[in-house]
């Protein structure tokens, strides 16, 4: 069944593998005006499209982990257009998960290497106020080790597993492009969550938290949190807590982390 994967591609479940296969299926399938919208023939061969897969870190251990959900891909390859995924062959969609998943194995890795602009690289990710934030959380986590890399221990997925490549097409999906793959990808989120069995879940996607909290069950909660301007929901899904946050792009990552790490603590 997985003839022709990278190894770590083949560490996800078959059940995974099907639903991800689906939502490409039924992202090829799409008519154009249901992706794009206004001049939608036109951007139909134009328009280019990445995909995301999960990471996790070396160390990360299912139980106690922590899950970090963000947006998007936001342009990470040179993708594909629409036209390009007309009827795609089994050949096409394992390519398209290949390299979707084109990432090192561990997290760590990926986050070391890419960290500063070096060999050829031409985007830092120690600019990216996400990965800062990320950074920041890790390194204050109670009882995190430190003498292991700050990700060895994390598990990170996007909630939109399909998002445009190229900076004028806004990288991040369009309302229609979310709309049209959401209920596939929220599956994935389910079997991630089936998968990696996170102690934590934090959520930072801003104002796209409401299509997640309505598509979950919950245990307790969502509940709103007034009383500070990062976080914006806490919640329990059995014995996960699960922390939703606004975007730290322009947030002083030091205080953004406290604000986060405050609101896993337990309550009385």
């Amino acid at each position: 069944m997985f003839e022709g994967l990278p190894e770590h591609i083949v560490d996800m479940t078959p059940e995974y593998h099907d639903e991800y296969t689906l939502l490409l299926k039924e992202f090829a399938g799409a008519r154009a005006d249901q992706i794009f919208g206004r001049d939608a023939e036109f951007k139909r061969s134009k328009v280019r499209f990445g995909f995301n897969w999960p990471q996790w870190g070396s160390g990360y251990q299912p139980g106690s982990g922590l899950l970090l959900i963000g947006r998007a891909a936001n342009g990470e390859d040179s993708g594909w257009s629409l036209s390009d995924l007309s009827n795609p062959s089994v050949e096409l969609l394992n390519e398209i998960k290949s390299k979707a998943a084109s990432r090192p194995f561990a997290l760590e890795v990926w986050l070391r290497e890419y960290w500063d602009k070096s060999g050829g690289h031409g985007y830092s990710l120690s600019r990216s106020g996400y990965w800062r934030a990320a950074k920041a959380i890790l390194v204050g986590w109670p009882d995190y080790p430190h003498d292991v890399h700050w990700a060895a221990r994390l598990a990170s997925t996007n909630l939109f597993k399909i998002a445009p490549t190229e900076e004028k097409a806004g990288r991040n999906p369009s309302e229609m492009q979310r709309s049209y793959q959401l209920d596939r990808c929220i599956k994935l989120l389910e079997l991630e969550l089936k998968i990696f069995q996170p102690a934590f879940v934090l959520v930072v996607i801003g104002e796209w938290h409401q299509d997640l909290m309505k598509a979950l069950s919950w245990t307790e909660g969502p509940t709103p949190v007034r009383e500070q301007p990062y976080i914006l929901h806490t919640a329990k899904r059995e014995a996960q807590s699960w922390v939703f946050t606004k975007r730290p792009d322009r947030i002083a990552a030091p205080g953004f982390a406290e604000a986060v790490l405050d609101a896993f603590k337990p309550r009385d």
